[in-house]
């Protein structure tokens, strides 16, 4: 007589070595996506980079020397702009008013231009709302893989 072994034996010994090859590549998934995270995290912000940020005397020479055309206030930061293009930034705490006097102070004719503040809805999406719908994903995932070396 030939013996066979336990077909439901057998049947288990496949599920634990799919499960097994998922485990793997599950775990390989996830390293991809952390690197893809971190690199973003890396990467985005140096993409954005606008321009050159200075020290308010440094900008107000600049600004003397002409090679500012215009000066945006926008919030607590003055962008000087030269050929409708963004050359230099500085942080200045204090009203329209109070720049306008400044400038007058240290001689400084160019026009100001005032934008008002507001939210960049795209960068809080990618730095905030971003994360924790991947935390989520990555987190049901491995629930999933648990879940299923249970059975």
């Amino acid at each position: 007589m030939e013996r066979q072994e336990n077909p439901g034996k057998q049947e288990v010994n496949t599920r634990k070595a799919q499960t097994k090859r998922l485990g793997s590549r599950g775990f390989l998934i996830i390293l991809f996506l952390v690197v893809v995270i971190s690199l973003m995290f890396v990467v985005v912000p140096r993409v954005q980079q606008g321009p050159e940020e200075v020290e308010l005397p440094v900008f107000i020479s600049y600004a003397k020397e002409g090679q500012i055309d215009t000066i945006r206030q926008y919030g607590d930061t003055l962008i000087g702009i030269k050929d409708n293009k963004q050359a230099y930034t500085t942080a200045f705490q204090g009203s329209t008013l109070e720049l306008s006097n400044y400038l007058k102070e240290v001689g400084v004719e160019v026009p100001i231009d005032v934008k008002p503040s507001s939210t960049n809805w795209g960068m809080i999406a990618l730095q905030v709302i971003l994360p924790i719908v991947l935390v989520g994903v990555i987190g049901g995932f491995i629930g999933y893989l648990l879940g299923r070396r249970r059975r």
